[in-house]
Parts: structure tokens; sequence; C-alpha cells
């Protein structure tokens, strides 16, 4: 149970892990979620982590009580990715294609762009030498929606999202919030898509008192009043 699993974000360059004793859980190496899961032994842990798109997948495998982390870590996690009328706090799926368009044709200059809308993020971390592999994940952000998963009998949950996120509304994060039973949310001030890159004394911070279990909901967090659907 002392073992911690992070699931980086689309196109993620993964180097160093969130936490220590951690290790990614590479799933860009397999087509789509489908056949990454048959991969995973059915297990429990410390902590799974996932960010962007990780999070959308760490979610998917706690849903299916593939992996039962004593605390799920959900950053900037996309409730549905793709804008409907349920959810319109998410993009269009004209922008969605254009986006996938202009990948294809000039992937770097479209990595580069992708980079700057996330605030926190360099070049450098972007996977551009493997952008084919991650282009079926592309696919699977824009398919997949939380809405149809029951969350009654989800694990502790802790949600960070920024609060001028302009890749997944942080309006998706107080969405899991409201839903997910034993849950905390936490928006980073003047933060983009990174908030563990943006403050990541006050990310480990979070992390720690989690995982110690010393927290309530009387514990001083910076959350947004407004917790209505999108």
């Amino acid at each position: 149970m002392d073992k911690n699993y992070v699931l980086g974000g689309w196109a993620e360059k993964l180097k160093s892990p969130i936490l220590p004793n951690s290790r990614f859980l590479v799933y860009r190496k397999s087509s789509n979620y489908q056949e990454f899961s048959r991969r995973i032994k059915k297990q429990k842990c410390n902590a799974l982590i996932g960010w962007s798109l990780g999070a959308q997948i760490a979610i998917r495998l706690a849903s299916e009580d593939i992996i039962r982390p004593r605390l799920l870590v959900l950053i900037a996690p996309p409730f549905q990715f793709i804008s409907s009328k349920k959810y319109p706090c998410s993009i269009s799926k004209v922008a969605f294609k254009c986006f996938k368009i202009i990948l294809e044709a000039s992937p770097k200059q479209t990595l580069m762009r992708f980079a700057k809308l996330s605030n926190n993020l360099a070049m450098a971390q972007m996977d551009l030498a493997n952008i084919s592999s991650w282009m079926p994940w592309l696919k699977e952000l824009g398919d997949f929606s939380c809405d149809h998963i029951d969350f009654s009998n989800f694990p502790k949950t802790l949600i960070i999202h920024g609060n001028k996120d302009r890749i997944v509304s942080h309006k998706q994060s107080q969405l899991l919030n409201k839903l997910i039973p034993d849950s905390n949310l936490h928006i980073f001030k003047d933060c983009g898509h990174a908030p563990h890159m943006h403050n990541k004394t006050k990310f480990d911070l979070l992390i720690k008192e989690h995982l110690e279990c010393k927290f309530s909901n009387k514990i001083d967090r910076v959350v947004e009043k407004n917790r209505k659907n999108c």
C-alpha cells in the first residue's frame, strides 16, 4: 500500500515523478484505454495521481476498481472535454477538430501553442518525438465523459485546479467535487493548467495533509463558493 502511481498529461514528456516512491503508469504505449487497462494488475495503492488526461484515466481505473488508492489525486481533470448541452463548460467539437487537424499538419508549432496555453509548461516538457503515439489518446480524451460513472463509492479524492486554466475549465473540477462524496477541491489562484508546477510547495503540502488524513472541511482552502453544475 506504500506505492504511489502517476499518470501524466497528454503529450507530456515524463521525467521525475510528482511524489517520492512513485512511478509513472505509461499509457502512451497502448493504443487505447481498453488495451492499457488490461495491462494493469488489479491492486491497491497509497496514492494514484493523474494530471489532465491522466486524471481522466485515473477516474476510469478507480471507477472500474482496477486500482484502488487510499487517496486519488486529480489535477485539472476533464469531466467531459468536448462540450454538450448538458456540459457546456468545455471546448466545442469544431475547436477540437481544428486542433487535431493543425496538430497533424504542424506538430511542433501546435505543441508550442499548447504549452503556452498551459501557462506552466516549457516546450522541453512536450513529447514531440512520440506525437504519433499520442494521437489515439487525443481521441480517447475527446470521446470520454464521466457522466455515466457512479461516484458514490469512490476513494478519498483531492481535486486541484487553476482558476485560469484555458485547457480544462475549473468548473469541471467543481462538478466532480459535487459528485464525489469524500472529496476536497482546491482552486489555485492565478494558475493555469499545471497547478502542481505553479506552486509545488503548496501542492506537496496538500498531498501530505491528505495522505496523513489530517484534514477536514474546516481546513482553510482556496475553494470557490460557486459549485453549481456546468
